[in-house]
């Protein structure tokens, strides 16, 4: 992949409690292609090459560690996991320096499907915007994942907490929005329920 990003890091949100899912961590949970449904999404991120790559996961999480060691990703420990998505963007952004990045790709540690041509059109048109824009993929005209936010909208991420991430951030900046055709439907397609896993 020769697309190299304009110094995005990627932060992946990985401290949720899978209430819906069941008794069992759900991001630990194997696919059919053997790995977890983390290690899918950490894979993916470790292949392509962002300037920095963290994981925000709970305290207690050891096998998040093990994989993060594994893929030479930096853990960052959301201590305020059960307030929710918003707490664990800002743990995640809050530990990077927006001198230092352009811009950072956040993903969810439920999507495991994204392709990774799709991650390469999404970071080459937020370059291509001169790192200015908010840059997600859509897919039968629905907004996916992931979002690239770029790093004057630190200072904003930082702050969020709840439930709700960062989709009012996004609709407070539409004017900044910009979408990237795909037919990757694995922008959308995260797992809640054990009912969502592939048969």
């Amino acid at each position: 992949m020769n697309q190299q990003p304009n110094h995005i890091a990627a932060v992946v949100l990985a401290a949720g409690f899978s209430n819906r899912f069941g008794e069992e961590n759900k991001l630990h949970t194997s696919l059919e292609s053997g790995l977890s449904i983390i290690e899918q999404v950490l894979q993916r991120v470790a292949e392509f090459p962002f300037a920095h790559r963290i994981v925000v996961c709970q305290a207690n999480d050891t096998a998040m560690k093990q994989l993060a060691d594994r893929y030479g990703i930096e853990l960052a420990v959301n201590e305020n996991a059960a307030q929710g998505i918003g707490s664990s963007i800002a743990t995640g952004i809050g530990s990077l320096d927006r001198t230092q990045f352009s811009g950072a790709a956040i993903f969810l540690g439920d999507m495991p499907f994204i392709d990774s041509e799709t991650i390469s059109m999404v970071v080459k048109e937020f370059t291509r915007q001169q790192s200015t824009q908010i840059t997600r993929p859509s897919c039968s005209d629905q907004a996916g994942h992931p979002v690239i936010f770029p790093s004057h909208l630190f200072d904003e991420l930082r702050e969020l907490n709840g439930d709700t991430g960062a989709n009012h951030l996004i609709r407070q900046h539409e004017n900044l929005l910009s979408l990237v055709k795909t037919d990757d439907a694995g922008v959308l397609q995260d797992i809640d329920t054990a009912s969502d896993l592939p048969t």
